[in-house]
């Protein structure tokens, strides 16, 4: 038994393809990763970290965070071209094919300093199951970075069109679509409130703190 699902990983691959950040410059790109980073209590990190970045999508942030760890793997469900060239610009990242699922099968449970969960749960078949996931593999004293979409923020930030992941999904997309509204055909997201993400945290054990104010500072 399987929990690939072809249809959800390609199109997983597309709207990454779209997101794209190889036409930024490098100083972008540090700039974004930063905000990220910023985020994460780097005084509870020790010098040796070993770090995850799941759902990792290209590699870019991976590579970014592989210059303030000691290792990194990265997992996502399907192989990205850059992996090979930045694997080998970065002999300490290391990237795999997989499920989140996969991850107690890749590192060890209770190994992980830091892990990256950013825009990935949406896309998921259970927000629960992979923040279980994330907690089992983080280390007692482990930290993660975890950004998703709000369900009560009117815009979708997939389609960027308001309202529609409010509404009954099959009936919204046939109904664009029969206007000649051909993204909304990317609308394959699934995501939560604040509210409900919040509960899901305290069950899986984590303690979760809100970093919009540092990534503002940061300009991200």
């Amino acid at each position: 038994m399987t929990n690939r699902d072809d249809a959800v990983v390609d199109d997983f691959g597309d709207e990454w393809a779209r997101f794209d950040q190889s036409g930024r410059t490098q100083e972008e790109r540090e700039r974004i990763a930063g905000s990220y980073f910023a985020a994460l209590p780097w005084d509870l990190v020790p010098a040796d970290a070993v770090a995850i970045d799941v759902g990792c999508g290209s590699g870019l942030i991976a590579a970014e965070l592989a210059q303030h760890v000691a290792s990194i793997h990265a997992i996502d469900p399907e192989p990205w071209e850059r992996w090979s060239s930045l694997a080998a610009s970065r002999p300490n990242l290391h990237f795999h094919v997989g499920s989140y699922r996969e991850l107690s099968t890749r590192v060890a449970p209770g190994s992980i300093d830091v892990a990256i969960c950013n825009q990935v749960y949406e896309h998921v078949d259970s927000a629960a199951d992979l923040l279980a996931q994330l907690h089992l593999v983080l280390g007692a004293d482990g930290v993660c970075y975890f950004a998703g979409p709000n369900l009560l923020w009117p815009i979708e930030p997939h389609v960027h069109l308001p309202f529609v992941h409010w509404l009954p999904r099959r009936a919204v997309i046939g109904t664009l679509q029969a206007i000649g509204v051909a993204r909304i055909g990317g609308l394959d997201a699934w995501s939560l409130d604040a509210w409900r993400l919040g509960r899901l945290f305290t069950r899986a054990g984590f303690v979760a703190r809100l970093a919009f104010a540092t990534r503002a500072r940061c300009g991200r």
